[in-house]
């Protein structure tokens, strides 16, 4: 069973790292808006490890992402994203580094023989057979407070991640 924990807080936060800080893999997404501002403005981070969906509301009482930076950046947590190029330059804005090391499922999902740029809703289809619903994609993810609904999309873009690494990676 996934528990989903909302982390809103500092000491949520360092406490829900201290159980992902021995994961061997954690899966990525994030949400954020990036019209009218040059730099995307990062308004939720996902995230999926031992069996934990969690949502990270960095918008909450001006959370400090230093303990999650520190597991982005720890080279024994393999990060597992799909088409992560926005994630990642979102993370080296924060902290000024690179996670590594990372696992791409769109790039991995081409090298194995499959289609390129696939989207993450028809990867999520092709593998897992799931139907996913856009209906949130386009929300707005500065505006609080958010809807189960939306949070509910937000862990849908994490929470097949993993079955579909384990799948690629074997391949």
């Amino acid at each position: 069973m996934i528990q989903m924990e909302l982390i809103k807080t500092n000491e949520d936060l360092i406490a829900v790292c201290k159980l992902i800080n021995k994961a061997k893999y954690i899966t990525i997404d994030t949400e954020f808006i990036r019209e009218k501002t040059y730099w995307s403005k990062l308004c939720l981070i996902q995230v999926c490890a031992n069996n934990l969906e969690i949502i990270i509301d960095p918008l909450e009482n001006n959370i400090d992402l230093t303990p999650f930076i520190k597991i982005l950046n720890k080279k024994s947590i393999l990060k597992v994203l799909h088409s992560g190029r926005q994630d990642i330059e979102i993370f080296y804005n924060i902290s000024g580094k690179i996670p590594q090391p990372i696992f791409d499922t769109q790039i991995a999902y081409s090298l194995v023989g499959g289609e390129e740029n696939i989207g993450y809703t028809s990867l999520v289809k092709k593998i897992t057979k799931k139907e996913l619903s856009k209906r949130h994609q386009v929300s707005d993810w500065s505006q609080r407070p958010l809807s189960s609904k939306q949070l509910q999309y937000a862990a849908n873009d994490v929470r097949y991640l993993s079955k579909i690494y384990k799948i690629l990676s074997n391949e």
